[in-house]
């Protein structure tokens, strides 16, 4: 924070007074700092303007422009987010061919050096595939195997096995506990109905503390802000895109992202089912290319990055992996029904209560194994 307080005091000084507004003070403030909150921006926002304006002449045209500033930061700052999604979306231009050939050349060669016994039949099987026939939203055309891919589907049992393998090791059955408890919510399920009536209340003031009703508040306004993703600005080379959610975690004075999230209402088209699904799969592959660059991990095959996606009443649960053939898998984990109302489906509630199990065991693993990883010397020295 103090850091970022500092660069806006200096782009204030050094700045031409025709160049002052609140659009660009908070334009450089965001590509600084694109992890901050509305909240904490605009009061660095106002502290920096108030410890600049002594330096000047109250009736010169610099002062004016300070003055003039806290005003106008609401709107600056809805302008700047508009324009950074309008750059989100320009970046998801289709990839060129060259790149699509590259691509598919690398992933060729990572499967003629592996050991695996489904590289020999994929690569046989992405060499019949034309890149002119591929798009920036295939995952092929970014080197990324999926159990969704009907080549993947194809393959003889022994190799499919061999494919599935990573994942079958994240698996454990739902313990007998964890299914009598659900079993005693449904039965033990209050719809909400009561034979007290409640205490009688009015409009005339407000029902809980200001104590609370400030921290619902902040709870509310900290659900509002989306964080851009550290992983896919570096890689990208321009703004990164704003997953619904992100999972952080920090090693070495480093951030890595660990876990995304995109979300639809509970009325979803399949227009933005397919949107979502693969901006998150990008997400996945932009945040496993960032921690490959910051540490060294020692277990390739066991560690991931997880996603998550709800469309409706649907939760898919996503993993990717990359081997130390640098091949990366991406899979299809769980796809559930949410129960947004009451049911009395016990496999439901099962499958429900087991995919969000599964997705904490999968984090606390890889957590693990992050935090005994070792940093790249030269990413920690230069690139944080």
């Amino acid at each position: 924070m103090f850091a970022l307080y500092d660069f806006i005091c200096n782009f204030l000084r050094i700045v031409l007074p025709e160049h002052i507004t609140a659009f660009s003070v908070i334009y450089q403030a965001m590509n600084e700092e694109p992890w901050i909150v509305k909240k904490n921006l605009r009061q660095i926002f106002h502290q920096a303007i108030t410890s600049v304006m002594p330096s000047y002449a109250s009736n010169s045209e610099k002062y004016q422009k300070l003055l003039n500033l806290p005003l106008k930061f609401d709107d600056a700052y809805e302008e700047m987010c508009s324009l950074r999604d309008f750059e989100i979306d320009r970046q998801e231009e289709e990839l060129p061919i060259e790149t699509i050939e590259n691509n598919l050349r690398i992933l060729k060669g990572n499967l003629k050096r592996s050991k695996s016994r489904y590289a020999k039949i994929l690569r046989k099987s992405i060499g019949k595939v034309k890149s002119s026939e591929l798009l920036w939203h295939d995952p092929l055309a970014s080197q990324v195997l999926s159990n969704e891919m009907e080549m993947v589907k194809q393959l003889p049992e022994e190799e499919y096995e061999s494919f599935m393998e990573p994942v079958e090791y994240m698996q454990a059955p739902l313990p007998n506990s964890i299914k009598t408890t659900c079993d005693e919510f449904l039965i033990n399920y209050d719809d909400g109905s009561t034979e007290i009536p409640p205490q009688k209340l009015s409009y005339k003031n407000w029902m809980e503390k200001k104590e609370v009703l400030k921290d619902i508040a902040i709870r509310i306004l900290n659900t509002l802000a989306e964080c851009q993703s550290v992983a896919s600005k570096n890689r990208r080379g321009g703004k990164g895109k704003r997953p619904d959610i992100i999972f952080i975690a920090k090693h070495m004075d480093r951030i890595y992202e660990l876990i995304f999230a995109e979300c639809s209402r509970i009325i979803c088209s399949d227009v933005k089912e397919d949107d979502n699904r693969v901006k998150l799969w990008r997400e996945l592959n932009d945040a496993l290319y960032w921690t490959n660059r910051g540490c060294k991990l020692e277990e390739k095959n066991e560690f991931s990055i997880l996603g998550f996606q709800v469309a409706g009443r649907k939760f898919n649960l996503y993993v990717l992996i990359r081997n130390k053939e640098n091949i990366s898998r991406l899979f299809l984990l769980r796809s559930v029904c949410i129960p947004t109302q009451y049911t009395n489906n016990k496999k439901t509630i099962y499958e429900f209560i087991e995919a969000l199990l599964l997705l904490r065991r999968i984090l606390i693993v890889d957590l693990s194994l992050l935090f005994n990883s070792r940093v790249h010397q030269e990413i920690f020295s230069g690139d944080i």
